[in-house]
């Protein structure tokens, strides 16, 4: 295997990593917020602080990826598959089983996009939104 197949799977790794720990970040904060507003129901989810205590883990990672993301752009490490013209799906049928499985993703898409509205609804995240919605139109308008 080449060294720049290798440093592309090693680049790839550490932005799955970075993509996965901030997941986990966001999921934590908005557990540990939605405890904070079944005590509190004047309590903020999100802060500064709290948001700086979930990516201050990530951060390293993430200056390790951009250090060697320069690296690699200093070095003129590409992919080989770079150049490659794409083939036309213009006129390539659609099979059916490709068919079923672009419903199944949209339908899976469409059901956590639905599960996320109804969770943001119970935590009072709506609430929140129309609070700074009414805060800014005031504010640009000046009848505030």
């Amino acid at each position: 295997m080449k060294k720049s197949k290798i440093y592309l799977w090693i680049q790839a790794a550490l932005v799955a990593a970075i993509v996965i720990m901030l997941s986990v970040s966001a999921i934590r904060i908005y557990s540990e917020g939605s405890e904070r507003k079944k005590e509190d129901a004047l309590a903020q989810i999100y802060t500064r602080d709290i948001a700086a205590e979930a990516l201050a883990p990530v951060i390293p990672l993430a200056a390790v990826s951009l250090c060697m993301t320069a690296g690699g752009l200093l070095l003129g490490i590409r992919d080989e598959n770079e150049k490659k013209p794409v083939k036309s799906v213009k006129n390539t049928p659609v099979k059916a089983d490709d068919a079923k499985k672009v419903k199944t993703v949209r339908i899976v898409l469409l059901s956590a996009a639905g599960l996320f509205i109804i969770l943001g609804l119970f935590n009072g995240s709506a609430n929140d939104v129309l609070v700074k919605a009414i805060n800014i139109c005031t504010e640009c308008i000046g009848l505030g």
